[in-house]
């Protein structure tokens, strides 16, 4: 069994979106963005596209392959026109919060030469459908009640691209806020992370990961984040023994799916763990070449 990481960290991004956001390449694909993770080193990853959840299918089923964990995640943007990653422990949870946003999402017809299309597509890239809505609009929901929402689920989630000159908690309050709910946080510059990190409040524990935010292939394995902890490494590699050993694929899938979500899980918690307790010796954000 090959890992995509040696046995002292994992490295992580848990920012790319795929060809459903209109915003990036049609080429974000799993046959370009899978092999592509896995040469960078990463291992474990999320597919976060705007307001949207529907290509998690294509990447997961795929990535069996690719001793990659995959999770569910979306890139929301709030009424103040903040974007907030939230990442999902299993399909299930994702499918609930895809309702959610289906159910408020403002409809605004997609200009398709404007934007850029909208495809979802399945596990061999079929396209399945097109969005006929914008999906990079603003949900009804403020940033505090979108925070509680994913804290009563017990969410991984974070205010993306925090130094961002747009669609980021500084640019659009000028501040970060004193009663936020959020632990974590991402950055882009390394610069940025320094200054973040020698003028937060003594008390105050955010921790700063860095992901590729990809919209195109180059731009993987540009940020990434490394953890070092051993339980997450365990977890990691036990999935991967799991689909080795019972040689899955996308053919015999369904008879190990439930398996497979829980060794996911455990993944998850632990990451989660991680990313809200461990010091910055532990975590430490990567910018290469930037």
């Amino acid at each position: 069994m090959k890992t995509n990481n040696n046995t002292e960290f994992i490295q992580l991004d848990l920012h790319i979106h795929s060809c459903l956001s209109a915003c990036g390449s049609l080429e974000q694909s799993p046959s370009n963005l899978l092999p592509i993770l896995c040469e960078k080193g990463i291992s474990i990853a999320a597919i976060t596209d705007h307001n949207s959840t529907l290509n998690y299918d294509a990447f997961f089923i795929n990535s069996l392959k690719f001793n990659l964990c995959i999770f569910p995640a979306v890139e929301i943007q709030t009424e103040e026109e903040i974007h907030v990653i939230v990442v999902f422990p299993d399909k299930s949870k994702a499918s609930n919060w895809q309702n959610w946003i289906d159910s408020i999402i403002p409809f605004v017809p997609l200009d398709a030469k404007f934007f850029g299309d909208e495809p979802v597509i399945d596990q061999d890239e079929n396209i399945v459908m097109m969005c006929e809505n914008l999906l990079t609009v603003s949900l009804p929901v403020s940033l505090t009640v979108l925070e509680i929402k994913a804290e009563k689920d017990n969410l991984i989630y974070f205010p993306a691209h925090i130094n961002a000159d747009t669609y980021s908690v500084i640019s659009q309050l000028g501040f970060i806020p004193p009663d936020h709910l959020f632990k974590i946080a991402e950055i882009t510059r390394k610069e940025d992370l320094l200054y973040f990190e020698n003028n937060l409040n003594s008390n105050e524990k955010i921790t700063f990961i860095a992901n590729s935010d990809s919209h195109y292939n180059e731009q993987i394995g540009k940020r990434f984040t490394r953890i070092y902890d051993k339980q997450l490494i365990e977890n990691y590699i036990q999935y991967l023994f799991f689909i080795e050993e019972k040689k899955i694929t996308k053919d015999n899938l369904d008879l190990y799916i439930n398996t497979i979500e829980d060794l996911k899980v455990n993944i998850y918690n632990r990451l989660k763990y991680c990313l809200e307790n461990l010091d910055d010796r532990r975590i430490v954000p990567f910018f290469v070449n930037l």
